[in-house]
Parts: structure tokens; C-alpha cells; sequence
């Protein structure tokens, strides 16, 4: 007789595990939650099986996927057996998970389960277009990085999905590449150009930084001495209490912001700032605060049949009436039987370049005190 190998003794295991799910299936058991669990544990070793090819099998996995509740498992299930049901519940972890790595891992099951063309059709469409792209530019994988590449050049998304877009692509010399071509080409977005300067000028590829640097520059503080890259300023510590004086004079920064009751109400409320923004978006949100604009803060620009125009920040709108608050704090009332167009900004009611007010350590010590506005 012909001894069995342990390959074929590994054949047979398999296949008696397969036979006894597929009966089980089949059997009173259906639909019972313990049987199920048994089926989906012997499934998860059987890795060579696909049940999208097996009805059968595939109705236990959706059925028992509609009872996983932690989020790491049900992603472990996701990947394993990879059936178009799990999508819908993929993409609430994309958007409600407090988990980072939770929403790359299911943003980049839904990668492989779709085109290029179909994932930008619904970044292009969404609502929430930033929601999408944070994970799939975290996510540092090929297909994540064609994504980013076009959602770079579609003119209808926000400046804030645009830089995440670039942030994505900085990650990787190929990104980085594509990014410095566009330079050269002068085709990167306007509102593009600090934080691709901020990835390309300090780059950690010689080839990249020499091309960069005659292309690109960062902006220039008072004496217009230019600032270092982002990288080097967030390693640097500086005077909260000169911060404060410049947050309430030099910088400007009360006429628009209030910090416990100080200031004007026109953007957020910074009072605790310090607690929800890291030292580099601290950097960006001064520096380029076009890139990432607060929800609920839009910059709109109102014509009149008139010839008079508006911007400010929308803060009511009626069937009769447009509100806005200007970036003088005044409140703006504009009956809408007066309205000749009205349209949202892509750029920020904040300045662009408030660090021509004052010097680099200057800057250095404002983020210092905006650092120390935490929650109580």
C-alpha cells in the first residue's frame, strides 16, 4: 500500500472540512449563529477556497457577517473572503472608525473591489470627499497613488481634498515625481504649492531637491527672509507669552479669532486649539490656510444686481435672505430678490500670507502660545 503524504493527508483535510460545511449548510442547522461560527472558522483555514464561487458557502459568510460587531474582526473576515456585501459596512468604517488603521484596511478592500475610475466617480460625488482620500493617502499602495495622482487635477474638488491629495503623493518617490513634473509643467494647482513645496524642497531624494529648489520657494516672513520647511519648524520651541501678544496685535490674528471670549467672531473659536490641531497643522493653518478649511466656514462671494459684492462667511440663509459675516465681524444681510449670483470661495476668509506681518520667530512663538490653548 502507498503510504499518504503529509500533502495529501492536508488535501483530505481539506476537503472533509469543505463537505462538512457545505452538509452543515444544508442541514437544520441553517441559520443557527454557534454552526455558523463553526463554518466560518473552518472557511478561514480553507483559504484556497473562494465562496463567491460556492452560493452555498457564500450565503453562511454574508449571513454571519451581519453578526461581527468589533471592527478589526469583521475586516479580518472582509479580507479574507472578499464579497461585495461587506462593502456597505467597509465604508462606514471609512467614514465613522476612530481607528486609522481600521480605515486604511477598508479603504483598501474597496480599492481591489474597484476601478481607478469608479472610486474617483465617488470621491468626485461625495459630500465628503476629505473622508475618503485621508485613508487612501495613508494608505501608501499603488493603486491608492493613481487615485491621488487624478484627483490632483479634477478643478471642481476643494482645496482641502487637493492637499490631501499631495500630502498622499509626497509619501512616495513616485508621488514625489509626479508632483515635481506637474511643477515643472506649471499644471499643480495654485492652492497646491506650499505643501508641495513643504514634501519637494526637503525631499529625502538629492535628484528631487535639486530640481525643486530653482522651481519653488516657501513663503517669506517680514524682511522677506524665507522661512525653512515645515519639518524643521515644528522642531523648534519659542515664547508662549510673546505669542499671546502677537495673537492680540502684530498678528491680527483677534480680528477674526477669539480665544475665551477675546476677539472677533468670524472664524472658529481657538480656545482649544491647541487640543485638536498637531504643531505641523498649526504650521499649515497659519501658513497656507487655504489647504484645509473648516467646515461650516467657506468663504462665499455674493454679487448683487447692483454691482456690489460680498464675501464672508454664510451664516443663515433663508427663501429671503442670504447672512453673512464679513471679515470685519459685520453681520450682511442681502435679500436674495437682490442676488445677481452667489457662490462658494476656494479660498479661506483668512489671509494667505499672514507671516509677512512678522519674523520667523515670531511666527515660531505664536504657534508656541496657540500650542497651550487646550480643553480644560
Amino acid at each position: 500500500m502507498t503510504p499518504i503524504t503529509s500533502k495529501q493527508s492536508c488535501s483530505f483535510f481539506g476537503l472533509f472540512l469543505l463537505l462538512t460545511i457545505a452538509s452543515a449548510a444544508r442541514s437544520q442547522e441553517e441559520g443557527n449563529p454557534t454552526a455558523d461560527q463553526r463554518k466560518i472558522a473552518a472557511l478561514m483555514r480553507l483559504t484556497k477556497i473562494n465562496v463567491n464561487e460556492k452560493p452555498t458557502l457564500k450565503k453562511v459568510v454574508v449571513r454571519y457577517l451581519k453578526t461581527v460587531e468589533d471592527e478589526a474582526d469583521y475586516l479580518s473576515y472582509a479580507k479574507r473572503f472578499k464579497v461585495v456585501e461587506s462593502n456597505q459596512r467597509l465604508w462606514k468604517i471609512v467614514f465613522q472608525s476612530k481607528s486609522n488603521d481600521n480605515k486604511v484596511t477598508a479603504i483598501g478592500l474597496l480599492l481591489d473591489q474597484s476601478s481607478p475610475e469608479e472610486m474617483v466617480e465617488r470621491i468626485r460625488n461625495s459630500d465628503r470627499p476629505e473622508e475618503i482620500l485621508n485613508p487612501i493617502a495613508l494608505a501608501g499602495s499603488n493603486r491608492s497613488m493613481e487615485i491621488l495622482k487624478r484627483i490632483l487635477l479634477i478643478r471642481s474638488l476643494s482645496s482641502t481634498a487637493k492637499n490631501i491629495a499631495v500630502k498622499g503623493l509626497g509619501k512616495q518617490k513616485t508621488g514625489q515625481l509626479f508632483l515635481l513634473n506637474l511643477v515643472k509643467q506649471k499644471k499643480l494647482p495654485t492652492e497646491c504649492e506650499f505643501t508641495a513645496a513643504n514634501l519637494l524642497l526637503p525631499s529625502e531624494f538629492p535628484e528631487i531637491r535639486a530640481t525643486a529648489s530653482p522651481l519653488m520657494q516657501l513663503p517669506a516672513t517680514a524682511g522677506s527672509t524665507p522661512l525653512p520647511p515645515l519639518s524643521e519648524l515644528v522642531k523648534r520651541s519659542g515664547n508662549p507669552a510673546n505669542g499671546a501678544t502677537i495673537f492680540l496685535k502684530s498678528g491680527t490674528c483677534a480680528n477674526c479669532h477669539q480665544v475665551n471670549r477675546t476677539g472677533k467672531e468670524v472664524g472658529p473659536d481657538l480656545s482649544e486649539i491647541g487640543s485638536k490641531l498637531s504643531r505641523q497643522a498649526m504650521y499649515e493653518s497659519i501658513l497656507n490656510p487655504n489647504a484645509a478649511i473648516s467646515h461650516n466656514f467657506e468663504n462665499y462671494l455674493v454679487q448683487t444686481i447692483d454691482g456690489l459684492s460680498f464675501a464672508g462667511i454664510l451664516i443663515n440663509e433663508t427663501d429671503q435672505v442670504v447672512t453673512l459675516r464679513t471679515a470685519d465681524a459685520v453681520t450682511k444681510e442681502i435679500p436674495k430678490d437682490e442676488l445677481d449670483g452667489m457662490r462658494k470661495s476656494p479660498n479661506s476668509l483668512m489671509p494667505s500670507d499672514l507671516q509677512k506681518n512678522f519674523s520667523e520667530t515670531d511666527l515660531v512663538d505664536l504657534v508656541e502660545y496657540l500650542m497651550t490653548l487646550k480643553k480644560m
